[in-house]
């Protein structure tokens, strides 16, 4: 029986391996996860005519039904954007995606076929929908309803003369800062009918004591108004520094914008500050504990002298 007890064991064993590791992945893979490639589709004046492709791809453990809904939207300061169906500059009309629905089995693929149809005498410049890959709502084990999207956003280019107009409103920063970061927040006006990218190399930097702090790559659509901000990450300990951003009008014609940041190691200095009246406090009372001490044994050998010379004055009694 010791002989064929080994196997066994080793049997178990493997089983054991092989179920504990099928658990870790099935608990690394989420139930529900869906993705879309690319996340923005930008058609160019003249090109709507060309049909383009999103690829849709369940990444999650289970099998996902999928709605594909056209919507507007507007872009928020942030970046984020709010979906409206009577937002401005809307293309959701004008798009079409084949199919509208479909279901994905886990690992699959989906190639949704975008068309658009631009109406005739349609404004020129960029108009923008989002098209919302849509889970429907589904009861999990627990009894909640569970549901969720994710989007891709279509900017739609019509012919004809476009304006471009960008203005950098406000550049601000801490007017006294201490040592460490440094935030600068930025608010720029895309007032154009085109959207305008700031996206590497393109980005916006702000150039601050001789050093280059770029921001995050982000766009700015049109009719828009966006707040960006960065850090600069390894100011000096003391300076009186200018932050100065450049970018053009659209137009080729330079727009800067400056601010100006009080840099001083306030926490630093202050901890000197108290560590020295410290120090100096410690001084004073050792010094006046010792003076107090050679004091008192003055004041001692005087009364002593005093009582020896009554002694010697008074004579035996």
């Amino acid at each position: 029986m010791t002989v064929h007890a080994r196997p066994a064991m080793a049997i178990l064993a493997a089983l054991l391996t092989a179920l504990s590791a099928a658990a870790r992945t099935d608990a690394a893979t989420p139930r529900y996860s869906l993705t879309v490639e690319p996340a923005r589709i930008v058609v160019s004046a003249g090109q709507a005519g060309t049909p383009q492709i999103v690829k849709v791809s369940n990444t999650g453990s289970g099998p996902l039904h999928v709605d594909v809904v056209r919507t507007a939207f507007t872009q928020q300061r942030d970046g984020h954007l709010v979906f409206a169906k009577d937002a401005p500059f809307s293309a959701s009309e004008w798009i079409q995606a084949e199919p509208a629905a479909f279901d994905l089995p886990p690992g699959a693929h989906e190639q949704v076929r975008v068309t658009i149809d631009v109406p005739p005498f349609a404004d020129p410049g960029e108009h923008q929908v989002a098209l919302i890959f849509r889970v429907p709502a589904a009861r999990d084990t627990g009894g909640f309803a569970v549901s969720g999207g994710i989007g891709s956003i279509v900017l739609v280019g019509v012919p004809g003369i476009v304006t471009h107009s960008v203005a950098i409103r406000t550049l601000q920063a801490p007017l006294v800062a201490d040592s460490g970061k440094v935030r600068l927040k930025l608010k720029i006006r895309n007032s154009g009918s085109v959207r305008r990218d700031y996206i590497r190399p393109h980005r916006l930097v702000a150039i601050i004591d001789g050093k280059r702090v770029p921001f995050p790559d982000f766009t700015v659509l049109r009719n828009s108004t966006r707040e960006v901000e960065t850090e600069w990450t390894d100011p000096p300990l003391f300076c009186v520094c200018t932050a100065r951003v450049t970018t053009d009008d659209g137009h080729g014609n330079p727009v800067t914008v400056t601010a100006r940041v009080f840099i001083f190691p306030f926490r630093v200095v202050g901890g000197i500050l108290i560590a020295a009246v410290g120090l100096g406090l410690l001084f004073w009372t050792l010094r006046r504990r010792a003076k107090e001490r050679t004091e008192a044994r003055f004041e001692l050998a005087r009364q002593e002298g005093y009582l020896q010379a009554r002694s010697e004055l008074d004579g035996p009694t």
